[in-house]
């Protein structure tokens, strides 16, 4: 029979016993995935590859008995439930340098290439907001209000997405502020070396001009880089390659989230055809609507801006006769105008056209006295739910420019403007012709009447 002041001794140490076997196994199982809603994806060699931090475990087992959960410990549950590792790895994209309204399709095709480093570096790729046609921390809408998740997923199944949102819920949710570091990437065509250099950072001056204010990270600790590209570093395959390792080498970190910034020309960077994302559920249907309330139809792209001011006039007029003259051929009513010139005086601000001139005016005033025609406006705008929204609310949001191209895309007969009327570095009308030349390819029983025709200017 022990005394009661060793029985006591021995009851306590059972119970310390019992307390440190339950919090280790429940240190083991919190390893062990168990709530994939955060992540869009994530392979299975991310599963398998879970390595459990010594250092980690040393001060769990060594903690006192008063606070024996650590704050580490703490994170490590929480990147468990967000990401299914005891660590979290991000790149954040948080800007772009597209323009407004229609650089949507180029937006889209840097941020393809982002995915490709997220990839090589074996990270998380956070899929930023959109708005306005760009893809930006900034923007005010979910990344799939513009696109399709699921099929970003089939198109990269090697890859591991999480949505802003998601990711900004992740960072105020850690006890400990997530590490940072801020990565650019600029080209200069010197004759040097491609070159890494450290730069002071404005942490005030990041947080406000990329809307990072509200991220909890640890910017008392913020790193930032630059990475110089030198020369012609696409002009062949070997030297965009050793370009590629360059970048590759000097962004591995083992930061938590690794902040990207950049100016690189993408025709230069990547020379591989990329397919484009396929677009969200609500978009392709109010394409679709639009497309069975039209068809048949003539579409036009007419993009005013940099194109000859004198001209304008002259171009409407060409317009017009065209369309007379196709009307008249094919027995086509409908007709489709996607342009960059604001059809509503309240919708200016939307549109990165803001030189317009008297002669772009008259050009479509005189286009509207002649041409009965439709545009995006002439269709109830409605959020992804389903619900009627304001025009300037859907006009802010950059969807006008993606349907506009889809709409045109479908179209019987597209028409394009000459050179002397239009921006003639502008891609977009390319986006739509390769979308034509597709769907002619995909599809034998597509009724096209031509891939596009170029109007001509009418002159006196």
């Amino acid at each position: 029979m022990y005394p009661p002041r060793q029985l006591y001794e021995w009851i306590l140490l059972l119970f310390l016993m019992t307390a440190f076997t339950l919090n280790l196994f429940n240190f083991i199982w919190a390893e062990i995935p168990t709530n994939k809603n955060s992540l869009t994806h994530i392979s299975e060699i991310e599963l398998k590859d879970q390595n459990f931090d010594s250092d980690l475990i040393l001060e769990y087992l060594f903690a006192p008995a008063e606070n024996f959960i650590s704050p580490h410990l703490i994170d490590i549950e929480i990147n468990q439930s967000f990401c299914h590792r005891s660590k979290c790895k991000f790149l954040f994209m948080y800007k772009t340098i597209e323009r407004k309204f229609d650089d949507e399709f180029n937006a889209q095709r840097h941020f393809q290439m982002f995915i490709n480093f997220t990839r090589q570096l074996n990270r998380i790729m956070v899929l930023p907001n959109v708005g306005e046609s760009h893809i930006s921390v900034c923007g005010k809408h979910s990344f799939k209000f513009y696109y399709s998740i699921e099929n970003l997923k089939e198109m990269y199944p090697d890859v591991s997405f999480m949505l802003q949102s998601d990711f900004l819920r992740w960072t105020k949710e850690r006890y400990i502020k997530p590490s940072v570091i801020q990565t650019t990437i600029i080209e200069r065509r010197g004759n040097g070396k491609h070159s890494l250099q450290p730069q002071l950072v404005d942490v005030e001056d990041l947080k406000d001009r990329n809307c990072l204010r509200e991220f909890n990270f640890d910017y008392e600790t913020v790193e930032s880089n630059i990475i110089t590209l030198e020369g012609k570093y696409w002009d062949t395959p070997d030297h965009l390659k050793e370009t590629n390792e360059f970048m590759i080498n000097n962004m591995m970190s083992d930061v938590e989230v690794i902040l990207f910034d950049h100016n690189l020309n993408f025709n230069n960077y990547v020379q591989e055809k990329t397919e484009p994302i396929k677009y969200s559920n609500s978009v392709m249907k109010k394409v679709s609507d639009i497309f069975d309330h039209l068809d048949p139809y003539i579409a036009i792209h007419w993009k005013m801006e940099q194109g000859e001011q004198k001209n304008m006039v002259m171009c409407a007029e060409g317009l017009i006769r065209e369309i007379k003259k196709l009307k008249s051929r094919h027995n086509i009513l409908n007709i489709y105008l996607a342009t960059d010139y604001p059809l509503r005086n309240n919708l200016k601000q939307f549109y990165s056209f803001q030189n317009i001139t008297r002669h772009h005016d008259k050009a479509i005033k005189t286009l509207k006295r002649k041409i009965k025609f439709k545009s995006w406006l002439s269709f109830n705008p409605q959020d992804p739910n389903g619900r009627n929204i304001g025009y300037k609310s859907f006009a802010e949001s950059g969807i006008p420019g993606i349907i506009d191209k889809l709409v045109c895309t479908r179209a019987k007969i597209f028409l394009t403007a000459p050179p002397s009327c239009k921006n003639i570095n502008s891609d977009y009308s390319k986006d739509i012709i390769q979308g034509r030349e597709k769907l002619l390819e995909e599809n034998e029983n597509e009724e096209f009447i031509n891939t596009v025709t170029q109007w001509a200017v009418y002159k006196n």
